[in-house]
């Protein structure tokens, strides 16, 4: 199975690359794991990418959590100039790969 085009996360231990294409935004993603300071603190990646001079700049987070039944789940946030854009992590089906995520939107108002 190849990897997708877009619309991914690759989390491999503390190291985090993907990429998120919508009508509105194209972006190319990078991360950098903060541990939680306490059992009840997820983990967290802050998220980045570079603009269009090539310089690198903080984009958003991705929080660890647990889901239902003890199931890890991530939460991302994107803070972007019209304003902050929302999404679940899910396993990528079929890729028979603990590491790949599909990047699902959500509306976060609701």
């Amino acid at each position: 199975m190849r990897k997708p085009s877009t619309n991914y996360i690759n989390i491999d231990g503390k190291a985090l690359k993907g990429k998120i294409a919508t009508p509105a935004f194209d972006l190319e993603l990078t991360g950098e794991a903060m541990l939680g300071t306490a059992d009840s603190n997820p983990d967290i990646f802050l998220l980045f990418s570079n603009n269009s001079h090539g310089d690198r700049l903080k984009v958003g987070a991705l929080w660890k959590r647990r889901g239902l039944g003890g199931a890890i789940a991530y939460l991302l946030l994107l803070h972007l100039d019209f304003g902050r854009w929302s999404a679940h992590l899910t396993r990528w089906h079929g890729r028979g790969d603990d590491t790949l995520w599909a990047v699902v939107p959500f509306d976060g108002d609701k």
